[in-house]
Parts: C-alpha cells; sequence; structure tokens
C-alpha cells in the first residue's frame, strides 16, 4: 500500500508551519515572555545545597540495599533533617577519626 506524496505532504504542512518563525504569529500560541505562569518551574528542594558546584565535593556511585537506604535515609531526616549524602559524609568522617 503507498501513500501518494501530495498526501504526505500535506500531512506535514502543519507541523512545518508550526516550526518556521512566522508560527509566533499564531494568536493561540504564547511565548514564555506572554505567559509566565505556563512555564514549568521544578519545585525548590528544601535543604538542597549547591554540592554540585562546589569543587571540594564529588559524585559517587555505590551500591546499597534498597531497603537499607531508604530505612537509613528516612532515620536520618527524622533525626538530623540532613540528605543522604551528608549522613555518608557522616558515616566517612567517622570511620577516618575525623
Amino acid at each position: 500500500m503507498s501513500t501518494p506524496k501530495s498526501t504526505l505532504a500535506s500531512a506535514f504542512a502543519g507541523i512545518k508551519a508550526a516550526q518556521s518563525p512566522e508560527a509566533g504569529s499564531d494568536p493561540r500560541r504564547k511565548s514564555a515572555q506572554e505567559a509566565p505562569h505556563l512555564v514549568a518551574k521544578p519545585p525548590a528542594a528544601a535543604g538542597k545545597s549547591a554540592k554540585s558546584t562546589n569543587p571540594d565535593f564529588e559524585p559517587v556511585k555505590i551500591y546499597i540495599r534498597k531497603d537499607t537506604r531508604k530505612a537509613a535515609a528516612r532515620l536520618w531526616e527524622d533525626r538530623d533533617g540532613g540528605d543522604f549524602s551528608e549522613l555518608v559524609e557522616h558515616l566517612l568522617s567517622e570511620y577516618l577519626g575525623t
């Protein structure tokens, strides 16, 4: 079964029109400046620091059983209010005696 080229061309005409620079003139489309309430913003994480940009920190991948990590992270958050990386940092510091 073959589809005529004119049918395919008309099917994709709307996509091409939407990608064209004139698409901004469509009254149904609003830019982020015109409708800032429509721009999705990630929720701010409570208690998050900028460890990812701090040169004293580095990401480390480790394997821990899910149930162990969940239980430890919940207990740490309930008692001390810190995140899981702070718990690991605390335990490693104690292990090293610092």
